[in-house]
């Protein structure tokens, strides 16, 4: 009810804060689809704290913390930053030496770490690539030569972006710089011109008059 009054009036700006919150599974995914279409015509802003659904419905990310806007930028973009590396996380079936070696053999790969096995046959792979290098079409190829099938893909997840982030692991974000105090000075002071003045004379204070004695003649008459 509260988002249909939101829209009669067709803004160009729509703010939603935690709009699936008490609401069952059928109706949360109702509603993403809802905000998803929205974000064609409008400008929604929305408020969440389920990253998940901030990163399945929004294009881009800002991350308040204290007070402060601490990332603004697209999620391929922050997990990029965050993670300092073009970094991809794979979940292939296969051998899982032989899936190592394949990877490694793509261009523009540069290292690659075979995770634990996630499901039977199925490994998870951390590939790291050259800056600004999408290796997503060469894997693609190389996992369907061999009859491989890719079973999860994806960088860093918002939820280990936003820790890392507000956590203070120093991580330094170009969208999201700081402006950093300006070192402490002494205050000026700002002197009010004064009129000179010519210091009052204080006259020394005279010295009491002591009565001298009455000098007394010898022989005389008293």
């Amino acid at each position: 009810m509260g988002l249909a009054q939101a829209l009669v009036h067709d803004p160009e700006i729509l703010i939603l804060d935690e709009p699936t919150v008490g609401l069952d599974p059928k109706q949360i995914i109702e509603i993403r689809t809802l905000v998803k279409k929205l974000g064609k015509k409008h400008t929604v802003i929305l408020s969440s704290h389920i990253l998940t659904e901030v990163q399945e419905v929004c294009d881009r990310v800002v991350i308040i913390n204290h007070g402060q806007i601490a990332a603004n930028d697209t999620i391929d973009n922050l997990s990029k930053a965050v993670s300092g590396v073009n970094r991809l996380v794979v979940r292939i079936n296969g051998p899982k030496n032989e899936v190592l070696q394949a990877i490694r053999g793509l261009e523009d790969v540069t290292k690659v770490r075979a995770d634990m096995e996630r499901e039977p046959g199925i490994f998870e792979f951390e590939i790291e690539a050259k800056p600004d290098a999408d290796i997503r079409p060469a894997l693609n190829q190389m996992v369907e030569s061999h009859g491989w099938y890719i079973y999860k893909m994806g960088v860093m997840t918002l939820e280990d972006a936003f820790l890392k982030i507000t956590m203070g692991e120093g991580v330094k974000l170009s969208a999201a710089k700081k402006s950093e105090p300006a070192a402490a000075s002494a205050p000026e002071k700002t002197e009010t011109p004064q009129q000179e003045t010519a210091p009052a004379e204080t006259e020394e204070p005279a010295e009491p008059e002591t009565e001298q004695p009455a000098e007394t003649k010898e022989g005389g008459e008293a």
